[in-house]
C-alpha cells in the first residue's frame, strides 16, 4: 500500500493507514528511492497476500469496528473524491475510496444522498511464465464490492475481502509491462496523441519562421552594417562615426554592469540549471523515466554532477569583468537557486508537517539532502570557480584584453529612448514570443505533474525546449541590437531580464491553470504556488543564461570586426606641440647656420673678431601661463627674456634641448605624462637633470620656448589638491558624475580642467574655502561644517600645485560672486602658500589665523620661530606683494611666535572649529 489523497489535490498526500482501514499488526515500510520519498510516497506492507498462479476467491482480510468519527471520516473522504496507490510487484494501480450516490429507495429526486465504500478489491493479474505483466482492480463497481456507510449504527462493522484472478498474458513482455501499465492509465492516451503531435508541429513552424524572421532581420542589418564599416578608410573613420549608432558604444559595451558579482553568480546558476535540464530530458529521450520519483531522482543528481559547470562559468565570467571578490562570487552562486529553494521548502514542509502530510520529508532525507549539497554540490561549485578563474586569468597573460575594444573611465551619456526601445516593450515581447513556443506542451506537463499520471513524451519535450532557448536567444539578441543602435550601452542585465519576463508569463500561465482546476485548501495552493514560484525562478536562470550568451556572442562578433577609430592618432593639440618643437629647432639650426657665416664674415664680427651669437630662444618668466585656467600660454603677462648660447647658460640649454626632446618623442607617441615620470625617464638617460625642481625649470622654459601652454605638451601634473563640497562636473558626451562628496574628497584632475567639462556649481554654496593642510581638509570634511554653511572645499595640501590653482582660476571665472577665502596657519610658512595662490588667484582673501585670532589662543599653544621661519618672514616682508598691502605686512611683523591650525582645533571643543570659528568670521567677514 501507498499513499492516499484528494483527486483535486494531488499535493496532499498521506498515509494509507491513516484511515480506518484494516491495517497489519505489524507495518513494515519499504524500501524506496530518493525520487519516491521526494514525491511523498510511503510504501508500507499489506493484508492482501497473494501467490504465483493461485486463484484466490472472495475472502474476507478482516472485519472492522467502525466509530461514528470512522465513518464521518470516510464520507468527507468521498466527498472529496480520495483516491488511493497500491503496488502489486512494481505495477501501481489507483482508486477510490468509495462513490456517493443520491439515488434513494423509491428513486425520488429529493433521497438524501448514499455513501458507499469500496470494501471489495477484485485483483486480475496478468503473468508472463514467472512474471508479473499486469495488475488491475476492477472498475465496475456493484452492490458487492461497497458497503452503504450512509448513517452510522451502534456496533457497526464493515468487511474488508479481496480476491485475485490470474490471467497468462505471454504477448507483453516483462521489460515492457510497467511501461504498458502506466500508458493504459494515461488519460490523454493515445486517443489524442495524433492532436498533441499537430499542435507541437503548429508551433514548431511557427517559431520556426519567426526564427528566420529574426535571424534574416539581424544577419542582413548586421552584415550591411560591418561591410560598409569595413570600407571605411582609417582617416575617414571618424566622421563617419557620428553618423552609427552601435559603433559609437564601442568604449562603453563592456563596461561591467553594476552589481556584476550577482549577475555573474545569476548566469553561473542559470548555466548549471540549463546543463541539469538537458541531462534530464535527453536521459527521458532514451529510456522514460516509468518508476516513480525518477524525474526527481535524476534531476537531483544532474544538479550535482553540473555544480561544476555552474561555478566554472560564474568565476570566469566574474574575472573577466574585473571582480575582486571571488569567493563571495562562488558563494553566492551555489545559493543562487539553493538559497530560495531552501527558503520555499522550509515553509511548506513546515506546513506539511501541520497537516501530517507525507509531502513532508522524513528527517533521514531531510540530513541525506543537506548532506549531498554540502558535500557534493558545494564542493564542485567551488572546484569550478576555481578552474574558471584560473583560466580567465590565464587567458588574460596570454592574450590581453578579454574583449575587442578597451573601456573609458567615464561612462557616456544614454540618450532617451522611444517607447518601442523601452526595457518594457523589450520584456514584454522577449517574454511573449519564447513562451509561446512551449504554451501548448505547458498543459501536458501541468497535469502529469499536478496529477497522478507520469510525463513520457521527453522526445516532444526536448523539441520544445530547443524551441524556447534559441527563440528565446534570437529575441534578445535582435532587441539588444536594436537598443545598442539607440546608443545605450546597459545590454548585460537586459539581456539576463529576457528570461526573467519568460518566468512572468510561466508564473501568470500557473495561475491561469490553478483557476481551471479544482484545487482547494492552504496546503495545496501553498505547494501550487510557491513551488510554481521556484520553478519560475529556475526558467528565469535558465532563460536569462542562454539569453545572456547568445547577446555576448552576438556583441563579440559585431566589435571584433568594426575598425575603431586608431587610439594613436593624435589630437590637434598634439600635434601642435609636435610642429612647435620642430620649428624651433629648424629656427635654432638656422641661427646656428649664421654663427657659422659670420664667423667666416668679417662686416659680421664684432669687438675684437669674435662673431655675434644670436638669440637663440625667447623664454618668457616667470612663466604664469602655467597656471592660466585653460593651460593657453599668455605672453603679454610674462616677462620676456632672451637665452643665448652663452657659456653659463649653456648647461640650461642643454636641459632645455633635452627637455624638448622628451616633449617631442611623447607627442610624437600620442601619449602623456606626468612631469615626475619625465624626471624619472630623464634620470636613467643622463646625468642634466639632478633633481625635480632642475626638470621642472626645464620644462617652464619649453612652455616659454614653444609658447604653448603645459596641457598642450601632453605634461600633466600629478594630482594633489582635493575637493568638497556643492559642486559636480559632467560631460556633455558622458553621464553626469557624482558630486564632489567622497569619505576624504575628491581629487582635483586633469579632466576637470578640460574644455569639454562642465563644472555646476550648488544653488546654495556660500563661498569656496581654502585650506592649507589636508589634516585640516578632513576634519572640517566630517564635520557638521557643509551640513549647516553650505560651501565648497578645497585643498592643497601644503604649497599647492597648478592643478589646485588652475581650478581655483576657472572656478572663479564660473562663479564669480563666491568669495573665495584662505584658512592657513599663523606662520610665515601659511603666509608664503598664501601668496603662491595669489600668484595666479589675485581674488583669494586671507581668512585666518590672524593676530586678533592667537590672542584668543593660550600661550602654550605657540611655537618659536625657527632660522628658517625668520629668514623666510624677512624675504616675505621685502617682496612686492607685502608692500602694496599693509595689512597683510602687519600680520607677518607680529609673528613672533607660530601657532598652526590644529592648536586652534584643539582649543575649541568638538567641532567648535567648523561650527563656531569659521561661521563667525564668514559673516563678519573679516578677511584680508
Amino acid at each position: 500500500m501507498n499513499k492516499v489523497w484528494p483527486y483535486s489535490n494531488p499535493t496532499e498526500t498521506y498515509e494509507y493507514y491513516d484511515f480506518p482501514f484494516c491495517k497489519p499488526k505489524i507495518v513494515m515500510p519499504h524500501m524506496m528511492t530518493l525520487g519516491q520519498v521526494l514525491r511523498g510516497d510511503r510504501l508500507v506492507n499489506s493484508l492482501y497476500p497473494m501467490h504465483m498462479k493461485r486463484q484466490v476467491p472472495r475472502t474476507v482480510i478482516c472485519s472492522r469496528p467502525m466509530t461514528e468519527m470512522d465513518i464521518l471520516k470516510f464520507k468527507n473522504a468521498i466527498d472529496q473524491n480520495y483516491m488511493f496507490e497500491l503496488f502489486v510487484g512494481e505495477l501501481p494501480i489507483d482508486r477510490p475510496f468509495g462513490v456517493k450516490s443520491s439515488m434513494g429507495v423509491e428513486d425520488s429526486p429529493d433521497a438524501p444522498e448514499r455513501y458507499f465504500l469500496v470494501n471489495y478489491l477484485d485483483f486480475i493479474i496478468g503473468y508472463n511464465e514467472r512474471e508479473v505483466v499486469s495488475a488491475n482492480v476492477t472498475r465496475e463497481l456493484n452492490l458487492e464490492h461497497l458497503v452503504d456507510i450512509t448513517e452510522w449504527k451502534e456496533g457497526m462493522v464493515v468487511q474488508f475481502s479481496y480476491s485475485v484472478h490470474w490471467t497468462p498474458l505471454p504477448h507483453i513482455p516483462p521489460s515492457q509491462a510497467l511501461e504498458l501499465q502506466l500508458k493504459s492509465t494515461m488519460p490523454h492516451g493515445h486517443s489524442n496523441m495524433d492532436i498533441h503531435w499537430l499542435a507541437i508541429i503548429n508551433s514548431f513552424v511557427l517559431m520556426l519562421l519567426i526564427l528566420s524572421l529574426f535571424l534574416l532581420i539581424i544577419v542582413k542589418v548586421v552584415r550591411s552594417d560591418l561591410s560598409r564599416y569595413l570600407q571605411i578608410p582609417d582617416e575617414e573613420l571618424n566622421a563617419v562615426e557620428e553618423e552609427t549608432g552601435w559603433k559609437l558604444l564601442h568604449a562603453d559595451v563592456f563596461r561591467a554592469p553594476k552589481h556584476r558579482l550577482f549577475f555573474c553568480s545569476a548566469v553561473g546558476a542559470g548555466a548549471q540549471l540549463t546543463s541539469m535540464m538537458f541531462m534530464v530530458v535527453l536521459v527521458g529521450c532514451i529510456g522514460t523515466y516509468y518508476q516513480r520519483g525518477a524525474v526527481a531522482s535524476a534531476a537531483v543528481i544532474s544538479y550535482m554532477v553540473t555544480a561544476l559547470l555552474g561555478g566554472f562559468v560564474s568565476a570566469n565570467l566574474y574575472q573577466k569583468l574585473g571582480g575582486e571578490k571571488w569567493a563571495w562570487n562562488i558563494f553566492i552562486t551555489a545559493l543562487s537557486f539553493m538559497g530560495p529553494a531552501f527558503l520555499i521548502w522550509s515553509f511548506l514542509n513546515t506546513v506539511a508537517i501541520f497537516y501530517g502530510s507525507t509531502a513532508a520529508f522524513p528527517f533521514p532525507t531531510i540530513l541525506l539532502m543537506f548532506a549531498m549539497w554540502a558535500c557534493v554540490t558545494f564542493p564542485l561549485t567551488v572546484l569550478g570557480g576555481i578552474i574558471g578563474r584560473h583560466r580567465s586569468i590565464k587567458q588574460a597573460q596570454a592574450e590581453g584584453n578579454p574583449f575587442p575594444c578597451k573601456t573609458n573611465k567615464l561612462a557616456r551619456e544614454i540618450p532617451a529612448c522611444r517607447w518601442y526601445q523601452s526595457p518594457v516593450t523589450q520584456m514584454f515581447a522577449s517574454g511573449f514570443l519564447p513562451f509561446s513556443a512551449i504554451y501548448i506542451e505547458l498543459h501536458y506537463i501541468f497535469n502529469s505533474v499536478w496529477g497522478p499520471r507520469i510525463y513520457f513524451l521527453y522526445g516532444i519535450l526536448l523539441l520544445a525546449f530547443t524551441m524556447l532557448l534559441l527563440v528565446a536567444g534570437t529575441v534578445t539578441v535582435l532587441f539588444t541590437y536594436f537598443h545598442l543602435n539607440a546608443e545605450d550601452h546597459r545590454w548585460w542585465w537586459r539581456s539576463f531580464g529576457s528570461g526573467v519576463a519568460v518566468s512572468a508569463f510561466f508564473y501568470l500561465y500557473c495561475i491561469y491553470f490553478f483557476l481551471q482546476t479544482g484545487m482547494t485548501g492552504f496546503l495545496q495552493c501553498s505547494f501550487f504556488f510557491l513551488y510554481s514560484l521556484l520553478a519560475a525562478h529556475g526558467i528565469a536562470l535558465t532563460l536569462g543564461c542562454v539569453s545572456f550568451y547568445c547577446t555576448y556572442f552576438f556583441v563579440l562578433y559585431i566589435y571584433s570586426r568594426i575598425k575603431v577609430p586608431p587610439v594613436q592618432s593624435k589630437p590637434k593639440t598634439q600635434r601642435a606641440a609636435i610642429s612647435a618643437v620642430e620649428r624651433l629647432t629648424h629656427n635654432v639650426l638656422r641661427g646656428l647656420a649664421e654663427v657659422v657665416a659670420c664667423a667666416a664674415d668679417e662686416a659680421c664680427q664684432e669687438g675684437g673678431g669674435k662673431p655675434r651669437l644670436p638669440a637663440a630662444v625667447l623664454l618668457s618668466e616667470p612663466c604664469h601661463s602655467l597656471v592660466q585656467e585653460d593651460g593657453d600660454f599668455a605672453a603679454s603677462s610674462d616677462r620676456v627674456r632672451r637665452l643665448s648660447f652663452g657659456g653659463s647658460e649653456l648647461r640650461r640649454m642643454a636641459r632645455l634641448w633635452a627637455a624638448l626632446d622628451a616633449v617631442h618623442r611623447l607627442n610624437c607617441q600620442g601619449r602623456t605624462a606626468t612631469q615626475r615620470e619625465l624626471f624619472y625617464r630623464a634620470l636613467a638617460e643622463g646625468r642634466l637633470f639632478a633633481s625635480q625642481s632642475v626638470m621642472d625649470q626645464a620644462l617652464r622654459d619649453c612652455v616659454g620656448a614653444l609658447r604653448l601652454g603645459r596641457p598642450q605638451l601632453g605634461i600633466f601634473t600629478a594630482e594633489k589638491g582635493l575637493l568638497a563640497g556643492d559642486i559636480a562636473f559632467c560631460d556633455p558626451s558622458r553621464v553626469a558624475s557624482v558630486a564632489a562628496q567622497g569619505a576624504s574628497g575628491t581629487s582635483i584632475g586633469e579632466s576637470m580642467l578640460s574644455h569639454d567639462q562642465t563644472i555646476q556649481v550648488g544653488s546654495k554654496a556660500q563661498f569656496v574655502l581654502v585650506v592649507e593642510k589636508d589634516t585640516v581638509f578632513q576634519h572640517l570634511l566630517h564635520s557638521q561644517l557643509l551640513a549647516t554653511l553650505p560651501l565648497i572645499l578645497v585643498t592643497g595640501r601644503g604649497y599647492p600645485d597648478i592643478l589646485t590653482r588652475r581650478f581655483l582660476q576657472r572656478l572663479q571665472r564660473i562663479a564669480p560672486h563666491l568669495p573665495q577665502l584662505y584658512l592657513g596657519d599663523y606662520d610665515p610658512d601659511g603666509v608664503a602658500i598664501f601668496l603662491l595662490y595669489r600668484t595666479s588667484c589675485a581674488h583669494l582673501r586671507w581668512l585666518g589665523l590672524h593676530q586678533e585670532d592667537v590672542k584668543k589662543l593660550p600661550d602654550r599653544a605657540g611655537i618659536a620661530l625657527s632660522t628658517r621661519d625668520r629668514a623666510l618672514r624677512a624675504s616675505l616682508l621685502r617682496r612686492e606683494e607685502l608692500q602694496t598691502q599693509p595689512a597683510l605686512a602687519e600680520q607677518v611683523r607680529s609673528m613672533t611666535s607660530k601657532f598652526e591650525l590644529e592648536a586652534l582645533h584643539a582649543t575649541y571643543a568638538g567641532e567648535g572649529m567648523a561650527l563656531q570659528f569659521i561661521p563667525e568670521k564668514v559673516k563678519l567677514q573679516a578677511w584680508i
